[in-house]
């Protein structure tokens, strides 16, 4: 198998530590006894829903997770510590899985303040499977009183991180004299996307200019922060800094709201200076310009033409059954602005109802939204046609029992895997065992000699093309498989990983694992087995 671009190898080696602090004292919050066990309430992350993202508490207020911070990740429907939707604990009993659920100790309890947030960052939206961009917060004491007072979910919204940048007490934000997003716990999910599609009066209760308002701020913050990205490498990267700067976008709401772009862009830019200057970290040398600013005002302007064609005004066009396929169309506009592809084709096809129809999908509601993204043409309507057929591109059946198999050689990179699929046959979810050697002569500290990785899969009934991989490497860290589709060179796979997106081809598909293999589970049966493959390949040749 030859990989193109880059190799799974290299997004593995972008991990960063992760860990749980683990002190504990009595504390309360607030005069009333604070929960030991898990202070943080039940929630769900929405921006689209949001699967398989971090969710941390921010105990330092310096809006990145650090290693003694506690964290949890959202499930296949975008919950945390407990699912509504299916009836399940995480955090204790038969259905527990730490994972997923978000504990803080007393002792960590006593240290949230009015500040303190609970962030989100990472993760994948599940209409489109496409990567969550910046991040989204709620502030942790809300929360915490929110369990205390058996209030049930949060939810963890655009308009939550909103109220958590920018308002107190004394200054709430609300929508359409209806939604009070000041409390943060006070948000009724159910207005924005109700978690029971079968019950009574949901298309009643589906509130389209909240939901049209939430989804707007936070693709303006996707696009901002992504272009900051290419100024501010810094971010993310120095301790003293943010991971992204989403913080620093949401409280230009009303301006981005406005439509007034320039003014908004400005006021940030002299609060990342701010930001700087704070940490005392040396501004980068090439600073955005007026030009600059134009080109991202252009992009700004085109998710708000996105919206509102594929939207109406105040989501006059939208139905709560119609609302992810017209996500979808947006979002295609929004990862081909922020991959920096043309994306006007699109933009244009956002008019056509027969698009908008297709990209509800099949009859299960499923489409290989990847392979739309990768589009390149110019009818944008035949694709998304196209894309309804999943066939060929479905990952979510039968992946218990097979493997894949890739290697690739340069003058100064070789590296291999195997992935094999262990489970239950018709299992939808198992253990995954990893054999990866990586050996690049120009990054001689990231070395792996065929190293043995253990983790677990799991497969997403909305997106049949999608398997989400949990690694224990370095911590527990997520990855998300895609099957493209079948090509006249074999099969397009793509893989996701810390926020790099690695594409490669197979001359291969997953292939059922042979019954006299016996499936590595160290690093000399990976070793062994991986030089196997290479002398196998060698004998081809």
């Amino acid at each position: 198998m030859n990989i193109q671009k880059t190799i799974l190898a290299s997004a593995i080696m972008t991990l960063g530590l992760a860990g749980c602090g683990t002190e504990e004292q009595d504390s309360s919050i607030d005069g009333r006894s604070a929960n030991s066990e898990n202070n943080a309430a039940p929630g769900i992350v929405v921006d689209g829903p949001v699967v398989r993202a971090t969710v941390f508490y921010d105990l330092n207020g310096n809006l990145r997770k650090d290693s003694y911070e506690p964290s949890a990740t959202t499930d296949n429907d975008g919950f945390y510590n407990k699912n509504d939707l299916k009836g399940l604990d995480y955090c204790s009993g038969a259905a527990a899985r730490p994972e997923f659920c978000l504990r803080l100790s007393d002792s960590q309890a006593s240290q949230i303040n009015d500040s303190t947030k609970i962030i989100v960052t990472g993760g994948y939206d599940l209409y489109t499977g496409e990567p969550f961009e910046g991040s989204m917060a709620i502030k942790a004491k809300n929360s915490i009183l929110s369990l205390l007072s058996n209030d049930g979910n949060v939810a963890i919204t655009p308009l939550s991180t909103i109220a958590s940048y920018t308002s107190d007490s004394d200054n709430a934000i609300t929508l359409e004299g209806e939604v009070d997003f000041t409390n943060g716990f006070g948000i009724n999910i159910n207005l924005l996307e109700p978690t029971d599609p079968e019950g009574d009066g949901f298309e009643d209760n589906f509130q389209k200019a909240a939901f049209v308002t939430t989804y707007q701020a936070h693709k303006y913050v996707s696009i901002i922060a992504d272009w900051t990205n290419d100024f501010y490498s810094e971010i993310g990267e120095d301790e003293n800094l943010p991971t992204d700067l989403s913080s620093l976008i949401y409280p230009q709401f009303t301006n981005l709201n406005d439509g007034n772009y320039a003014q908004a862009v400005s006021a940030i830019l002299l609060s990342i200076t701010e930001l700087y200057n704070n940490a005392d970290v040396d501004l980068p040398t090439t600073l955005p310009n007026a030009a600059d600013i134009g080109q991202l005002v252009i992009k700004l302007n085109a998710v708000r033409s996105a919206i509102v064609t594929a939207f109406g005004d105040e989501g006059s066009k939208l139905t709560y059954a119609d609302r992810k396929a017209r996500v979808r169309g947006v979002e295609v506009v929004i990862s081909k602005i922020i991959r920096g592809l043309d994306y006007s084709d699109a933009l244009n096809a956002l008019g056509d109802e027969d698009y908008i129809t297709n990209l509800a999908g099949d009859g299960n509601g499923n489409i290989n939204f990847t392979q739309l993204v990768e589009f390149s043409g110019a009818n944008f309507v035949d694709a998304s046609n196209t894309a309804k057929d999943t066939a060929g591109s479905q990952l979510s059946e039968d992946l218990a029992g097979k493997s894949l198999e890739f290697s690739s050689n340069t003058n100064t990179l070789t590296s291999s895997a195997a992935i094999f699929f262990t489970g239950d046959e018709g299992a939808t979810q198992g253990k995954i065992h990893l054999c990866l050697e990586y050996l690049d002569d120009n990054k001689p500290n990231d070395r792996l000699d065929g190293d043995y990785i253990s983790g677990n899969w799991e497969t997403l009934p909305a997106l049949n093309n999608t398997v989400m991989l949990g690694l224990n490497y370095v911590g527990y860290r997520t990855a998300v498989l895609k099957k493209i589709g079948d090509t006249v060179d074999g099969t397009d796979y793509r893989f996701e990983f810390a926020g790099e997106i690695t594409t490669f081809n197979s001359d291969d598909s997953f292939e059922n694992t042979a019954e006299n293999v016996v499936i590595p589970t160290s690093n000399e049966t990976c070793k062994t087995h991986l030089d196997n493959i290479a002398a196998q390949e060698q004998a081809l040749l």
